[in-house]
C-alpha cells in the first residue's frame, strides 16, 4: 500500500549516533538540534535503471550487480481495443513479434521488487524523441483502486515526442512514499509504466531510472 511520509522534526530533543560518532543533544548555546528523518532506520538510498523497448518481445532489461537478470518486470501488450496480445502456446518470438508489429498500440511494464521501498523520484531519458506522439504514465499500485489507496497517478499524459532527443525528464515527488511487499495482497508495491502509441506496433527506447529507499 502507498504510505505518505515522511518528514519528522523533533522540538525538544534529539541523539543520533552516525558512523560511530554521537551527536550531542544540544549545541553550544543550550539550543536543542532537530534533524529531519529521511527513512527507515538501516533502510539505504538505491537509484536504480532499466531499459523498456515498447511494442516488443522481452523488451524490458534491468541487471542486477551481479550481472543476472533482477525478474522485476513483467511486459504486456494490448491492441487499440485494450485486448492483451498474449503469446500462444506455441508460437515462437519471431511470429509474435510480426503480430506485435501489426496490432500493438499499448505497452504496461509492472515493476515489482520482492522487497518493502520509498519511492522518492525518478527520470525518463530518450535517445531519440518519437515521430509521432508517444504517450506516458506512471501509477502506483494500479491493481487497487483509489479508495483502497491504490491506483495513484504520479505521472499523467506525458508526451514524448515534446521531448528533444537526448532530453531527461526529471519527477521529484519532494518526500518518499512507501509501498509494501504484498501488503496485504500480491501487488502492493507495483509501478506500472503505461504507453500508449499514436500507431499500431511503434516500436520506442526509453530509460527509466527511479530513486528508492530499501532494506
Amino acid at each position: 500500500m502507498i504510505k505518505y511520509l515522511i518528514f519528522v522534526f523533533p522540538l525538544l530533543v534529539c541523539h543520533v549516533a552516525f558512523a560511530g560518532v554521537t551527536i550531542p543533544e544540544r549545541d553550544a548555546d543550550g539550543a536543542s538540534y532537530s534533524v529531519p528523518k529521511m527513512t527507515h532506520l538501516g533502510w539505504q538510498y538505491q537509484h536504480r535503471s532499466f531499459l523498456v523497448q515498447t511494442c516488443t518481445v522481452n523488451g524490458f532489461t534491468e541487471t542486477e550487480y551481479d550481472g543476472t537478470s533482477s525478474g522485476f518486470g513483467v511486459l504486456k501488450f494490448y491492441d487499440n481495443t485494450d485486448t492483451e496480445l498474449v503469446q500462444g502456446g506455441s508460437e515462437s518470438d519471431v511470429d509474435y513479434q510480426l503480430r506485435l508489429d501489426s496490432n500493438c498500440k499499448r505497452t504496461d511494464l509492472d515493476w515489482t521488487p520482492t522487497f518493502d521501498y520509498q519511492i522518492i523520484g525518478g527520470q525518463m531519458r530518450q535517445q531519440n524523441a518519437p515521430g509521432s506522439s508517444i504517450k506516458m504514465w506512471v501509477v502506483g499500485v494500479p491493481g487497487l483502486p483509489v479508495e483502497s489507496g491504490g491506483s495513484k497517478v504520479f505521472i499523467n499524459n506525458l508526451d514524448m515526442k515534446y521531448l528533444a532527443d537526448a532530453e531527461t525528464m526529471v519527477a521529484d515527488g519532494r518526500v518518499p512514499k512507501e509501498l509494501t511487499y504484498n501488503d496485504p495482497i500480491p501487488g502492493t508495491n507495483t509501478m506500472r509504466f503505461k504507453f500508449v502509441g499514436t500507431g499500431l506496433g511503434m516500436t520506442h527506447s526509453v530509460h527509466i531510472s527511479i530513486e528508492i529507499f530499501k532494506p
